[in-house]
């Protein structure tokens, strides 16, 4: 059964056994100065982890719906499946490009 997270900066829940994720996460407010966040992270198919914090603007606190813009987010799954390509034979780094 999760369990609800309701300190004074973390809100949301934690499945039994991922408690030191949304202690790390907290850290991160109160030891090295972020200001706002969320982190959400699913194992074996279920929501394990369910978390936020800070601000999302001034005066704006976030909340659990909080929508939040990705920079950058996809280039290390590329990276990955660009690896696997090669390895198969399927993308030749010393082909020219046309």
């Amino acid at each position: 059964m999760p369990f609800a997270v309701s300190d004074e900066i973390v809100k949301g829940r934690v499945e039994p056994g991922f408690e030191a994720v949304a202690e790390e996460f907290d850290r991160n407010f109160t030891e090295r100065g972020e200001v706002g966040a969320a982190f959400a992270a699913v194992h074996s198919g279920r929501t394990v982890v369910d978390i936020w914090a800070g601000n999302a603007a001034p005066g704006r606190p976030w909340q659990q719906d909080t929508l939040q813009v990705v920079f950058s987010g996809t280039k290390g799954l590329l990276a990955g499946c660009m690896l696997m390509l090669i390895e198969r034979g399927l993308v030749d780094l010393d082909a020219p490009v046309k």
